[in-house]
């Protein structure tokens, strides 16, 4: 008798046990997985509102069968400069309307835009999102039409998510000569396991967020240390890359951007850190200022192609960092005379 109720004492001692490391780790799954799978916001408005005129299109992530759908805005004049958009986790090809209004200003400059849902958002196939592990192929999906077109001097644009996503595919594509990362992240796997505290309290204990991780790349395919901007940047040393943070994003800190301004080590590269307060909030705070860096970062590094006479003449008034940066193109060039 005595043994048979020891045995039972170790059972449910071993079982009780075994349920208090479990129920954690698979609540935290639970969480882990939920994130991944926001739901899809609905797009409340079209490149109409900006009067443009537009195109419904979609076309194939790089190498699977997810259908994305986006809209491509035609410049005033024909070109060859393109410039591709990249939204932010469980965000749109519209939201915050910061790439309509600058689909709209490159408009006017040129240089035509694409806009679109990656997997899992907008009316993109799909219900997961991976934070830019599988929307790199949706990226490559991007580039891959624009260029099917005709296009050949493109430039990426991405927002949180989207600009780590940029970060990581330009490398890989010479087509690509200029990147815009707002609000970026350095690497996946860090940004990971310091965030997920955030999403659910057990995840303080030391041992949780890695389980986590590990049980999340089991469920769904991604590695998150595949995902390193940090690393990517340091390949994009002769191509123009220009970060934006908010001081105060509280989602992720502009000591991101910072570090990925350091790494780059190019003066190619440009760091702008604004006063704004909330995650990816420098347009909304400093509209006119952002459009017109942005802008005429773009339309400096897509129009190399060009002479230097020719680029003047499709600069507008207040392009304060092309007017900048072509003083310094034309006091090397003078010097070298």
């Amino acid at each position: 008798m005595r043994r048979k109720r020891k045995k039972r004492v170790w059972f449910w001692l071993s079982f009780w046990s075994l349920l208090a490391v479990l129920a954690p780790a698979l609540s935290i799954a639970y969480v882990s997985w939920e994130y991944l799978h926001p739901p899809k916001k609905p797009l409340s408005v079209t490149p109409m509102a900006f009067h443009l005129d537009y195109q419904d299109v979609s076309f194939h992530s790089r190498g699977e069968d997810v259908t994305l759908k986006g809209w491509l805005v035609q410049s005033k004049e024909q070109s060859r400069r393109i410039v591709i958009f990249a939204h932010g986790y469980s965000e749109n090809r519209a939201s915050a309307n910061v790439a309509l209004h600058m689909a709209h200003v490159l408009h006017l400059r040129g240089i035509a835009s694409l806009m679109f849902d990656f997997r899992g958002a907008g009316e993109s196939d799909g219900k997961m999102t991976s934070l830019g592990y599988f929307e790199r192929s949706d990226l490559l999906g991007a580039i891959d039409y624009a260029k099917s077109l005709g296009y050949r001097h493109i430039g990426l644009v991405g927002f949180s998510m989207g600009a780590s996503t940029a970060l990581n595919v330009a490398p890989d594509v010479p087509e690509v000569q200029a990147v815009i990362a707002d609000s970026a992240f350095t690497n996946l796997s860090q940004y990971l396991e310091g965030n997920l505290p955030n999403l659910h309290p057990l995840a303080e204990l030391e041992f949780m967020p890695k389980l986590a991780m590990w049980e999340t790349s089991l469920l769904t395919g991604i590695e998150p240390e595949t995902v390193q901007p940090i690393a990517s940047i340091q390949k994009l040393r002769d191509r123009g890359v220009f970060l934006i943070h908010a001081a105060g994003d509280d989602i992720i800190p502009a000591s991101e951007s910072k570090q990925l301004y350091t790494a780059s080590g190019s003066m190619n590269t440009l760091l702008w850190v604004s006063p704004a307060q909330k995650h990816v909030g420098t347009y909304r705070t400093a509209t006119n200022e952002y459009l017109v860096r942005t802008s005429s970062f773009l339309a400096y590094h897509l129009n190399k192609e060009l002479d230097d006479s020719q680029v003047v003449e499709h600069m507008m008034p207040n392009d304060v960092v092309t007017k900048v940066r072509l003083a310094t193109v034309l006091s090397e060039k003078q010097s070298a005379w």
